[in-house]
Parts: structure tokens; sequence; C-alpha cells
């Protein structure tokens, strides 16, 4: 089965060019699961209506323009290689699938290089001016709504969001097919913290109660750092500013 589905990839890489196919591919799975984390949310929730309306617009464009910075990298790899831009191709076109090792390698190497830069960023935004002009954007959103996840300046999308799901996998030359993947876990993961709910490790509603805490991407650097903030501590700290605002109430 393995060999048949190899064969059919082999064959698919056959009829379209490399950079068509990287390109056009990372874009796709990006806007699918944006699309369907809008369109699920939505349908649980129609009082999110309003928030993914006012923030899937600029989801949809940060999305357009990685794609955009993804097709400058191709010409200038074409430019530098002198050859035909369909030809050119920033990660590996191999028509055997990666194995498992070298995959799980990638994905390793990415999730603590990501995790290392996204905290040490994500610290930095958070302070004046830049917190201001840039990563105010993002927590200008107050709903729990998966399209948040995308809901960005522009120049942060491209310098610190598409590191991990881009620039990572490109940069350490993996298979196309991990890089596919590694875009894949970016769209779910991402859109799955910023509905309120909870990935391995790592949840946004820490961040939102706590600036400070759970500022890395993965939760690793916080668990190291002391700035890490778990599930339990969240729905303890929400009992209370619940209880807190029953009082208030009565």
């Amino acid at each position: 089965m393995t060999l048949s589905y190899e064969a059919s990839w082999a064959h698919f890489l056959s009829l379209y060019p490399p950079a068509l196919i990287e390109l056009l591919g990372g874009a796709l799975i990006q806007y699918a699961g944006v699309l369907i984390g809008a369109a699920a949310a939505t349908y649980i929730k129609p009082s999110l209506r309003p928030s993914t309306a006012k923030t899937l617009p600029l989801a949809l464009f940060n999305i357009t323009l990685g794609a955009f910075a993804h097709l400058l990298c191709l010409l200038a790899l074409s430019q530098r290689t002198q050859k035909p831009l369909s030809t050119v191709s920033l990660t590996t076109m191999d028509p055997s699938f990666p194995q498992i090792g070298p995959m799980l390698a990638v994905f390793a190497q990415g999730f603590f290089l990501f995790d290392v830069y996204f905290y040490t960023v994500h610290a930095i935004l958070h302070k004046e001016p830049l917190y201001r002009y840039f990563h105010s954007w993002h927590h200008g959103v107050k709903d729990k709504t998966p399209t948040a996840a995308y809901y960005n300046h522009p120049v942060e999308h491209v310098f610190v969001h598409m590191v991990g799901s881009y620039w990572i996998p490109v940069f350490a030359g993996a298979h196309v097919l991990s890089f596919f993947a590694a875009g894949l876990y970016y769209a779910v993961s991402a859109q799955v913290v910023h509905s309120g709910l909870y990935m391995p490790f790592m949840n946004h509603d820490g961040h939102d109660i706590d600036l400070g805490k759970n500022v890395g991407a993965f939760g690793m650097l916080d668990l190291c750092l002391g700035s890490f903030m778990s599930r339990g501590e969240v729905t303890e700290w929400e009992r209370k500013w619940t209880s807190k605002v029953s009082k208030r109430v009565e």
C-alpha cells in the first residue's frame, strides 16, 4: 500500500513544476486550515460570527502575504542558481516519502528552535513601542476564535509566526512533505489554542490572564524559566474570577 502511495506521489511530482507544488501546497494548507477553523467555530458557536468576520480578512491577507514572501525567496533562488523559476524549490522534492527518523528530527529541531525564537521575540513585542505598533493588533481580539491566531500585524506574521511553519523547515532543507506537515500542524495547533482549547503542554488562556505567562510557542522554555501557567491554574483563576464577579453583582 505504501509503495502505491509513493508511486502516486512520484507521478504527481512528474506532472507539476517543483516551485508550483511547494508554493501552492504551502499556501493552500494554510487557507484550508483557516477557512475550516472559521466555519467550524461559527457553526458550533454562532456568537463567534462577529469576531470571526472581523479577524478572517486579515488572516487571509497574512497567508497571501506569506505566499508572496515565499515567492520572493523562490525568485531569489532562481536568480542565484540561474535556473528557471518553475524548476527551483526551497525544500527537497524527493519522489520517495521522507524517512520517519529524519522527519522527526526536523520536527524536534523546529520545535526547539521556534520555541526559543518565539519566546524571545514575543517577550520583546510586549515592550513599548513595539507592542503599540505591532503586537497590540493580536491582543485586540478578545473572543476565543480560531482566526485570532492569524490576526497579527503583517510584519509580525512574516517574521515571527511564519518562522516555525515556513522558514525553519525551508532552511533545514526539509522534504516538501515535511514542510507541508509543519504548515498543517501550525494551522491546527495555533487555532486550537486561540479557541480556548488546549494542546499538550500549552494553552493561550494563561497568556491572556497574565502577559508574562505562556510566552513561548510550545511551553518548553516557559517550563524552564518558571513562566508556564498550566490548565489547572487557568481553571482555578477563572473559578476565582467568576466567584468575585458574582459577589460584586450580588
